[in-house]
Formats: C-alpha cells, structure tokens, sequence
C-alpha cells in the first residue's frame, strides 16, 4: 500500500509543478523517504502483532496526508478554480477514499460490532482493499484529467543548450539557432 501511495502521488506532484524542478524534487524526496519508513514500519516483526493494527494504519493515513502539503501548494501557484479544473476534484475524492479505508481498517468496523458475522466476507481489511481498488480508479481518471490540462496549457520556458563537440544547438521558445 506505501508503494501504491508513493506511485499515485508521484505524478500528482509531477504534473503540479510541471515546470518547477526544484519543487517538484523536493516534495517527491519528502515522499520517498516517508514511503520507506512506512514500509519499513509496518513490515518489521515489531508490527507482525494485531495490536499493531492501529500503528500501521496511522503509518498509512500519515503517508496520504503527506499529499496536502504540495496540493496546498498547488492551490496557492494555481488556484482553486484552476485545480479544480485541472481534474483535482477527483484526487481529494481518492484521498478521502484511502483515509475512509484505512480508518475503517483500523477500528475494525464492522466485525468490531458484530463478532462473527463477517469472518468470511465484508470484514474490515476486505473492505480496505475495496477503498484502495476505488482510489485506485478515481486517481487515474484524475491523473488522465491533469495530464491533459497540463499539456494543453502549461508551456515552460526553458533554454535548452546541447553541446555536440563540433557545433553548438540552442533550443529556446523564442528562437532556434
């Protein structure tokens, strides 16, 4: 789940600060070392213990939360109506469904108030993987939407030098020489 996390956080961050480099390497170094303590976290055989549940699930929901920081960011570069636009909508949608699930994980909802009635189907970690699998389609649909703003309206304005030996080709916005 941390590298799922991880994964569909990455181009979010990407297509964010598609022109920001030093932003977007910031926030995507925050976000991998915090998926590597997750995962470090909830696979050591400290957490291999039920009471360990909640630990892991709290691992998990910080891990997603991390997100806020660039989306607040995002917000503030581009502003609401334009992140809206962007397709965002759909990314708060999947984090809320991630939160939901971990939470209901955690609490062990509802096998806690009916014991023995869903040891087969509808137990809390199967409902985990539903919120996860629901995500997972919310935040490529979102994804597809901020890739396709992103490319028809974002334009960086990057000078490009390559250095071929003999001869010199600069590539800019402006002019080809």
């Amino acid at each position: 789940i941390s590298i799922l996390i991880f994964g569909s956080m990455v181009p979010v961050i990407h297509y964010l600060f598609y022109c920001n480099f030093k932003l977007k390497a910031i926030y995507i170094s925050v976000l991998l070392a915090l998926s590597i303590a997750s995962i470090i976290g909830t696979s050591s055989a400290a957490c291999a213990k039920p009471r360990c549940r909640p630990f892991k699930a709290i691992l998990f929901i910080a891990l997603g939360l991390y997100g806020v920081a660039p989306a607040t960011h995002g917000c503030i570069l581009h502003g609401f109506p334009r992140m809206f636009q962007m397709g965002f909508l759909y990314i708060c949608i999947m984090a809320v469904t991630y939160i939901a699930g971990g939470v209901i994980y955690a609490v062990r909802v509802p096998e806690r108030f009916f014991p023995g009635h869903f040891d087969i189907i509808g137990q809390s970690h199967q409902i985990l993987h539903i919120a996860v699998i629901s995500a997972v389609y919310l935040h490529f649909y979102g994804i597809c939407c901020l890739f396709h703003t992103v490319i028809r309206t974002e334009q960086c304005i990057m000078p490009i030098t390559l250095k071929l030996g003999v001869a010199d080709l600069s590539i800019s916005s402006t002019s080809v020489e």
